[in-house]
């Protein structure tokens, strides 16, 4: 009954991890093993049993650790680092370093080359770590960069030195060496591993594993196979090797080259004013300071590096950086060893007085004595030597005199005085070449000046008295009178000399005197030896041999440069020349008491009664006797004085011949007691007068009213009237009583106006004036006939501004003459005047003046105080002009006191200025009225005086008329535009719209005031408008005058307000929209009443309503309620209207539409069927919606109605359908109705 599988193994034996034959041998297991089946046996250890009954072994890389595996898994593959063969029960370790066991491995795997072996639970790097177990390695490893693998399993370090940059490395040279300037310690990756470091105490060759120091007196430098010797730091890190620094070390040293010192490794430029001679060099000071006379740059290897320089405008004294400029005023030089030069007697050794160039260049005796040297500047001093000689020998001779020989001892003067021997370099008269090693400076000594270094002699002319001067001015210019030659250290040196030379300011030598030209010196000392300038002589002297002598007197010198006493020549006359005079007329003569004639040393005397001639008052050369009229005092003519008179020639005192008689005046030089009638009326002359006398002031010696007309003068009757032809005119004394008419004819001056009244009229003044002759004619004597002015020779003279004679200007024939005279024969007709010819020295002794002029008022000689009333002028008494008026005596103003008061009027002579009242206040009188005057037409007088004393007259204003000097306002109502108006109407009536208080001057004179009052024409005051009725304007123009006055200000008339208007203080205004007014003489805006309900009443801009239901409300879809206005209210979205008539056009209102219905245009409709309305105010023909399945919706359905058993309906229905067939009885099972489906029983 057992079943056999396809081995044959019994099946009911199968039992895994057992076997029946042994897959080796083919055996079956031993009976010993067996278990519950004969034959089968439990499989071994080492060996795996499929299911087929066969035992194999393990396969190689794993291993059966116990019996009864299944499969070929055995216990599992052989862990890392380890192996097992075929068949193995257990694992073996891996073995050695130089292989490796990955898991399952059947065998060791040996390493290759450049790798190396791992082992579980190390790190890669187990090469480097003693506790590792080399005999588990389970992997292998390429071996790192920084180490090398040679094949034998472990990883060693690239050697100190080199580096290993690459994976995989074989053996200890790894990649190669370390680069230079680098150092590679063991296990380095790196060419470049570490930088040899920043300083520069250490270098790094190639192959470095660690730094080297630098030895003392060595330098670190980065490049081994440069041999420059710059290649190193110098100082300080050059830009290039701070380049380089930033990816090398240092990689070689080198010793320090002269010029530098080396410290910790770096190479430093010896410092500037130093200098280095030696090779590695390890001290800063390295060899030394620099010489004096050069200058050391940094890194200098010679101590006479630089020389200092061309230009003696530096020095370098020892240990120079660098040349220092000099200061100002000091000179620069050698301070070293220099040879001596020997002084002129020792060089002159044949003492002929001459230096030959064999004497000078001898090494015995020569010039320059060569001393030891430690400079070797040997070859220096004779070229210097050479080049003083040339220097000296100024003359090109070939030989040196002492002067010449001087010259080197000037510059060289120093030498052979001490240890510290100066050259001096650059003087002027030094010409050594160019010397470059000057090593100090020092001031510069009186006598000289230094420029740059060089010292310089102070030049000719000025003088060196301190030290340190800068300039070629030295210390200042020499003293004049002195001349100063070159080194001059004080002045004055050196006196100029004698008077023929002269030393200015400043000079050189002494300068002689230009005697040729005339000129002479001066300034200085009094002997002559010190003068300091010259000049050319001077007018009024001769100079010769520099010495100046005066002109003799009577002579004079006019010119400079004279060279003989005989000067220029005479004085001339009228003058008198003292020795020295430098003009032909140096001194005038003197005063009139002397005289000069021509060559005049000194002036001559005058004798008594003489006086002198020509020139002038200073410069008289003669001498003349003294005329008639004049008297001769000193050497001067005189006039006789005033008041006196001279009648014979000769006279010496100034009383001449004695003084003028009574009524003349005798002015300077008359010859007659009767030389000068006094004058005209304004003039007295007592005896003895020298010259009129003016009248007193208020005094008078003539009056008008009874004296006849002085000599030249005649009365102008021209205007005299006779008072009896005018008989009817009112006369008056200057006290204002009535007077009669005298028979003597008066002048008689006519008022300005046109009054007849009291006092109005002629008003008569005092006796014609005297004028003047007419021009051409002349009178002699007193009198008051025109007939007395007789004419002139019309063919030899013409009349005299006074107009007592004729002026001739020629001889009636035309013959010649001095001069001219015109003379009439005493007390006989003046017709026979003529003009005679007289000699000049006669003219004025001619003749006296007429006797006709005696007791006239050309020669008066008493005078009386001037009364009241009256003007005294030029004692002439006048009455005062009407107009006027003279309260004081000795009056000598014509105008008077003053003017005639306002109010009042004067005729002449008045006394007070109040003389008489003006009258009543139809006449007025202003200031200085001669008579009252009537007031014009339209005129009135002033009203704050009384009536009789009124001043002035004013034009009647505007407002006013005015009649009989009164002023009267305009009636109200009425209006005065213009002034002086004189009739009660005044210009007219107010304009309508205005009104006119008095007084008005305008036709529009107020406004008539706001809409509330009108004012008609001719208004007084405004009037009130009446209620229900409005102002307004009227006339031809009243609709402009309304457009051009909004605020109905010039209302002239009312009117009754008319219906659809309402009417307020003057104001009409329109019915109120939504109001009506039916009636005229409505008063307030309610008007007749509102608007009925269903109408509409507008207003403005349309006219105002008149009725209560003046337009209808219109369409359904409007709506007018009471009092509606311009426009019907539309219904509202959702509304219907309602009231009015059937016509629909007088709806009053709007009512919210209700659920079922919906609303449009102001209708209501009833919701369709198929629709609800669920809500109220509903536009839309759909309603809340369609009506929803399950449901009906007839017409004006709020909420949906629900299908009942057995009915249906699908959505939008207005009535639910029937189910088909019979419903079934009793319970129904339909579950839905919005379907036809739902009816499933």
């Amino acid at each position: 009954d057992v079943s056999v599988t396809a081995t044959g193994v019994p099946t009911s034996c199968s039992n895994a991890g057992s076997y029946y034959l042994d897959g080796v041998t083919g055996q079956l297991a031993a009976q010993a093993s067996w278990g519950s089946c004969a034959g089968w046996a439990v499989c071994p250890a080492g060996s795996y049993c499929s299911d087929d009954g066969v035992k194999r072994p393990c396969p190689a890389g794993r291993f059966g650790a116990s019996e009864g595996a299944e499969t070929s898994a055995c216990s599992g593959p052989a862990p890392p680092g380890t192996f097992a063969g075929n068949g193995s029960v257990a694992v073996a370790p891996c073995g050695s370093a130089s292989s490796f066991c990955p898991e399952g491995s059947a065998t060791p795997t040996p390493v290759d080359a450049g790798y190396y072996g791992v082992s579980p639970g190390t790190s890669e790097g187990y090469g480097f770590d003693a506790d590792h177990d080399r005999t588990k390695q389970h992997a292998q490893a390429v071996c790192p960069a920084g180490s090398y693998c040679d094949g034998g399993g472990t990883r060693v370090l690239c050697p100190a030195g080199r580096y290993g940059g690459a994976e995989g490395l074989t053996d200890a040279s790894c990649s190669g060496e370390c680069e230079a300037g680098f150092f590679c310690p063991a296990g380095s990756t790196s060419a470049r591993e570490h930088k040899c470091g920043a300083a520069a105490g250490t270098f790094c060759p190639a192959g470095s594993g660690v730094p080297t120091p630098t030895r003392a007196g060595f330098y670190a430098i980065y490049d081994a196979a440069d041999t420059s010797p710059g290649s190193a730091v110098v100082g300080h890190e050059l830009s290039a090797m701070v380049a380089a620094a930033t990816t090398a070390g240092y990689a070689a040293e080198r010793p320090c080259e002269v010029g530098t010192y080396c410290e910790a490794g770096v190479r430093k430029l010896c410092a500037a004013g130093t200098y280095g001679q030696r090779v590695k060099e390890v001290f800063p000071s390295c060899s030394g300071e620099c010489r004096a006379g050069y200058y050391c740059p940094a890194g200098s290897s010679s101590p006479t590096e630089m020389l200092c320089g061309a230009a003696a405008d530096v020095y370098c004294p020892t240990g120079s950086v660098a040349p220092i400029p000099v200061s100002v005023g000091h000179y620069t030089y050698f301070t070293e060893a220099r040879p001596e030069i020997r002084s002129f007697d020792q060089v002159d050794v044949d003492g002929d007085g001459l230096i030959t160039w064999d004497e000078f260049n001898s090494v015995a005796t020569g010039a320059l004595t060569m001393t030891a040297d430690p400079n070797s500047q040997t070859p220096r001093f004779v070229a210097e030597a050479t080049a003083a000689w040339r220097m000296a020998d100024e003359d090109t001779s070939d030989e040196l005199d002492e002067r010449e020989y001087g010259l080197i001892l000037s510059v060289h003067e120093p030498y052979g005085l001490d240890g510290d021997v100066r050259a001096l370099y650059g003087d002027k008269h030094h010409q050594l070449g160019v010397v470059e090693t000057r090593s100090a400076q020092a001031i510069c000594e009186p006598g000289y000046y230094c420029v740059k270094g060089m010292r310089h002699l102070c030049p000719r002319g000025v003088y060196g008295a301190t030290s340190g001067l800068s300039v070629p001015g030295c210390t200042a210019k020499c003293y004049a009178g002195y001349y100063c030659p070159e080194q001059s250290i004080i002045p004055n040196p050196i006196p100029c000399g004698n008077n023929t030379v002269f030393c200015p300011l400043g000079s050189a030598w002494p300068s002689p005197v230009y005697q040729a030209g005339g000129y002479y010196t001066l300034g200085g000392t009094d002997d002559g030896t010190t003068r300091t300038m010259e000049e050319r002589c001077p007018p009024g002297s001769w100079c010769d041999q520099g010495i100046r002598t005066i002109c003799p007197a009577g002579t004079y010198g006019d010119a400079h440069g004279l060279l003989t006493s005989s000067c220029s020549g005479p004085c001339t006359k009228g003058y008198f020349c003292p020795a020295g005079s430098s003009k032909a007329e140096e001194v005038p003569c003197g005063d009139p008491s002397l005289y000069c004639p021509t060559g005049s040393s000194i002036p001559t005397a005058v004798q008594p009664g003489w006086y002198t001639v020509n020139g002038s008052t200073t410069t008289r050369s003669a001498i003349v006797e003294a005329p008639r009229g004049h008297y001769a005092m000193r050497g001067l003519l005189y006039e006789c004085p005033a008041g006196r008179y001279g009648a014979s020639t000769g006279l010496t005192q100034p009383g001449c011949s004695g003084g003028a008689l009574a009524g003349y005046f005798t002015p300077p030089g008359s010859v007659s007691p009767r030389q000068r009638a006094c004058g005209g009326p304004g003039h007295i002359c007592p005896s003895n007068s020298a010259y009129p006398l003016k009248v007193t002031a208020g005094y008078y010696t003539t009056t008008t009213a009874t004296d006849q007309c002085p000599p030249g003068m005649y009365r102008d009757v021209t205007g005299v009237v006779d008072p009896s032809l005018h008989t009817e005119t009112n006369f008056q004394n200057v006290d204002g009583t009535p007077t009669t008419i005298s028979a003597v004819p008066t002048v008689v001056h006519h008022a300005a106006h046109a009054g007849e009244g009291e006092n109005d009229g002629w008003a008569v003044g005092p006796l014609a004036p005297c004028v003047l002759c007419p021009e051409g004619k002349y009178k002699a004597r007193e009198g008051d006939g025109p007939e007395q002015c007789l004419q002139c020779p019309l063919d030899s003279s013409t009349s005299s501004s006074d107009g007592t004679t004729c002026e001739c200007f020629r001889l009636p024939g035309g013959g010649g003459y001095e001069a001219l005279s015109f003379v009439t024969k005493p007390d006989q007709d003046q017709n026979d005047g003529t003009c005679i010819g007289v000699s000049t020295a006669n003219a004025t002794n001619l003749k006296d003046p007429p006797l006709s002029l005696s007791d006239s008022s050309w020669t008066r000689y008493e005078q009386y105080p001037c009364e009241r009333g009256f003007a005294c002028v030029d004692g002439v008494r006048f009455a005062i002009e009407a107009g006027r008026y003279g309260a004081t005596e000795r009056n000598t103003n014509p105008l008077g006191t003053g003017l005639c008061a306002p109010g009042y009027y004067c005729p002449e002579a008045s006394i007070t200025k109040t003389q008489i009242a003006c009258g009543g206040v139809d006449r007025y009188c202003p200031e200085g009225s001669t008579v009252p005057l009537l007031v014009s037409v339209g005129y009135y007088t002033q009203e704050e005086r009384a009536p009789t004393i009124r001043t002035y007259q004013t034009i009647c204003p505007t407002g006013h008329w005015c009649e009989g000097g009164l002023r009267y306002q305009c009636d109200a109502g009425k209006y005065g535009a213009t002034e002086g108006l004189s009739d009660a109407q005044c210009t007219g009536l107010c304009h309508a719209g205005y009104y006119c208080p008095t007084a008005s001057d305008s036709a529009m004179q107020i406004r008539c005031g706001d809409a509330s009052v009108y004012c008609p024409t001719g208004s007084p005051h405004p009037t009130k408008v009446l209620p229900g009725f409005f102002t307004t304007h009227t006339g031809a123009y009243q609709g402009a005058l309304a457009l051009n006055d909004p605020l109905n200000t010039t209302a002239s008339a009312q009117q009754l307000c008319e219906p659809g208007n309402w009417c307020a203080d003057g104001v009409k205004y329109q019915c109120p929209a939504g109001w009506y007014g039916w009636s005229y003489g409505l008063t307030n805006s309610s008007c007749s009443g509102p608007c009925a309900p269903g109408y509409y009443c507008p207003s403005y801009p349309h006219p105002g309503s008149i009725k209560a239901d003046q337009h209808e409300c219109g369409q359904v879809d409007h709506y007018c309620p009471q009092s509606t206005g311009n426009v019907a209210p539309t219904v509202a979205a959702g509304y219907y209207t309602v009231g009015g008539n059937d016509d629909n056009r007088t709806r009053y209102a709007q009512t919210p539409c209700e659920a079922g219905h919906y609303c449009k245009g102001g209708v209501k409709h009833v919701c369709p069927d198929g629709v609800y309305g669920r809500k109220a105010k509903l536009q839309d023909p759909k309603c809340s919606g369609y009506c929803p399945p399950g449901h009906a919706c007839p017409k004006g359905t709020v909420e949906p109605l629900q299908c009942g058993p057995g009915t249906y309906a699908t959505g939008g229905a207005y009535f639910c359908s029937q189910c088909p067939g019979s419903p079934p009885t009793g319970p129904s099972r339909q579950t839905c109705f919005n379907s036809r489906k739902c009816c499933g029983y």
